[in-house]
């Protein structure tokens, strides 16, 4: 979770710079090169593991009509996740779309642990507490931030 919020906070920032200066109105091609080299990049390691390893993971899928089925459902939630994250950059800002992470995530992990029976100690109640009060906390600092400066009057430069 750490390490997400760090690599959140530092792109954000620096994607939404280029969307502004860009002035594009969705990020197609941030979509298709991100996933083109991702593609490019798990064939690779795939096609290794099939060379060096002997791996048959292609095979047992397509044998299985099943495990297709769940990797077509699984590849179709991907998809449908990276669209959300493209379009809510596009349309809003990094910072909107670290929220909305970010609270996903939480709610994930809680109902893991009543779903699943991973009880929590103390220590992880605690520190799942500490990062949805943080993240209320700052969304509603930003409103207040941004309420202030809508009311600020425009002063005329002489």
């Amino acid at each position: 979770m750490i390490a997400s919020l760090t690599f959140d906070g530092l792109t954000q920032t620096q994607t939404d710079i280029n969307h502004k200066k860009s002035k594009r109105d969705f990020a197609y091609i941030s979509m298709f090169t991100n996933n083109f080299l991702g593609l490019i990049f798990s064939g690779s390691m795939y096609v290794f593991g099939v060379l060096t390893e002997g791996d048959n993971t292609h095979t047992r899928i397509m044998e299985s009509p099943e495990m297709l089925k769940e990797c077509i459902i699984w590849a179709f939630a991907g998809t449908m996740g990276q669209i959300f994250i493209f379009l809510t950059i596009s349309m809003f800002n990094c910072y909107l779309l670290t929220i909305i992470t970010t609270t996903r995530k939480f709610f994930s992990v809680v109902y893991s642990n009543f779903r699943f029976g991973h009880n929590f100690d103390s220590t992880q109640w605690v520190g799942a507490s500490i990062v949805m009060i943080c993240t209320f906390a700052e969304l509603l600092g930003k409103k207040k931030k941004e309420t202030k400066v809508e009311e600020k009057p425009n002063k005329k430069k002489n």
